[in-house]
């Protein structure tokens, strides 16, 4: 699994290499025909592993740092080469770069897991708030908090292998706009499946409850286990009212599924029915809660899919770390393209840090199991830690010339330093507390920065 591990990362050196011996394939991700020619200080290789050293202070700070400590050749370039050399690279690059690491991960790694032969999968999206200038208000619009302040804002969305821990495919559009929407954003993901991913089972929230999923499932061929909300539809509130637990109800296309579905090339009519298993569950609670999903009941009971459902939750600790671990809202610039560039450079990031963690599965199971036989608790790594590692080495194996495995290992055992008691199974209630009033910083009491 460990050499799988590695050859998967070493995809990403390949595909800079490939982009830069084509000019076919460098012509797709530079602005203009011009830009990556000369030889200058900032190569296309020295600005990507600058960009993926999560950027968070002040530019000529972490340009000094990334130079002094990883180039070390000639002076420093100014800020302002950095900035104009960042603005050739379309933001792009990353998300086609994380789509080849994904593909490489699934054709490497035969033992990645998998329920029952399906990859569980879990689409979610997300607000993220834009630094608040006039380009990106007139382009993104305005998003409005439940305290009714107002500031530019961006859909983003995510498909995340919820077994294997990686993005398989991300999307960030403007808040406002026609076609922009959670909804639209993961059902185009879905459909498009852009690594080519087979086997695929989504487990989704009541959004995405509708028509629209349903007939994209059965048109694409993939399984979905899906939360619906219980005022869908007449023909949905009847059958809450049944005493029965589980049986199939009829979804009617209207107006808005007819025109989401046109918009991904699927041809679908105002009126036309699509027939779907139902599962009514109770929740600890005693709060009913209806699934839909094109799973029989020979391949997932209702007590079954009650279990699988739970497993979604992992999508929403996927956002955890992308929003306060690797600080998603903290951007290198304040233009479109820096934007974009960090965003689909914190998904790579992401996948990338989750990869060599997995390079440390066997030594965390030896430990759990020496643990278990004392009454100790299990032991996780501290995902916080492992951010520091990546911002502190990641750029030294980039910009590495012999592709020296060694590094990648270095950090996988860095990864193990001070390991931490394990939260899985465990549930802490959420204690709000008042945030300063006055200044730009607070200090936490459940987190610390990481990078």
């Amino acid at each position: 699994m460990n050499n799988s591990i590695i050859k998967t990362l070493d995809t990403i050196k390949r595909f800079i290499d490939d982009i830069t011996d084509s000019t076919e394939l460098l012509n797709k991700y530079r602005q203009s025909v011009t830009d990556f020619t000369r030889n200058r200080k900032i190569t296309l290789y020295i600005l990507v592993a600058w960009l993926m050293s999560q950027v968070k202070k002040s530019l000529h700070i972490e340009i000094d740092s990334f130079w002094n400590n990883f180039v070390k050749s000639g002076n420093c370039p100014t800020t302002a080469a950095f900035c104009k050399s960042r603005a050739k690279l379309k933001p792009d690059f990353f998300h086609d770069m994380n789509i080849e690491l994904v593909k490489a991960f699934y054709n490497n790694c035969q033992r990645a897991r998998n329920w029952h032969g399906y990859r569980l999968f879990a689409i979610d999206g997300s607000n993220l708030s834009l630094p608040d200038t006039d380009n990106l208000r007139r382009y993104y619009g305005n998003f409005t908090n439940n305290k009714g302040e107002q500031g530019p804002a961006a859909n983003i969305s995510i498909s995340y292998d919820l077994q294997n821990q990686i993005i398989s495919d991300s999307v960030m559009t403007p808040f406002s706009g026609k076609g922009n929407g959670e909804l639209t954003n993961g059902l185009r993901m879905m459909h498009s499946n852009p690594a080519g991913i087979s086997d695929r089972l989504y487990l989704l929230d009541r959004l995405y409850g509708c028509f629209a999923t349903v007939k994209i499932a059965a048109t694409d061929d993939f399984k979905f286990v899906c939360r619906c909300k219980t005022n869908l539809s007449e023909t949905v509130k009847e059958f809450i009212k049944k005493t029965k637990t589980q049986g199939y109800i009829q979804l009617v296309a209207n107006y808005k599924s007819k025109k989401t579905l046109n918009n991904l090339q699927i041809d679908v009519s105002i009126g036309d029915r699509i027939t779907v298993r139902a599962v009514k569950i109770k929740t600890e609670d005693g709060t009913t809660v209806l699934l839909l999903t094109n799973l029989t009941e020979e391949e997932a009971s209702a007590e079954t899919l009650a279990q699988l459902y739970q497993i979604r939750w992992g999508v929403e600790v996927a956002y955890g770390i992308i929003k306060n671990e690797e600080q998603i809202n903290i951007f290198s610039g304040i233009r479109d393209c820096c934007i974009r560039q960090d965003f689909f450079c914190a998904m790579l990031l992401l996948n990338i840090e989750s990869l060599i963690t997995k390079l440390d599965d066997g030594a965390i199971e030896a430990i759990n199991q020496c643990k278990s036989k004392e009454n100790r608790p299990p032991v996780q790594i501290d995902r916080n830690f492992t951010w520091h590692v990546l911002k502190d080495t990641l750029p030294l194996w980039l910009l590495d010339n012999r592709s020296d495995d060694r590094i990648l290992e270095c950090m996988a055992t860095r990864f193990l330093y001070d390991l931490i008691e394990s939260n899985k199974g465990k549930r802490y209630p959420r204690t709000k507390r008042q945030r300063a009033l006055r200044g730009k910083f607070y200090t936490f009491a459940n987190y610390k920065q990481a990078i």
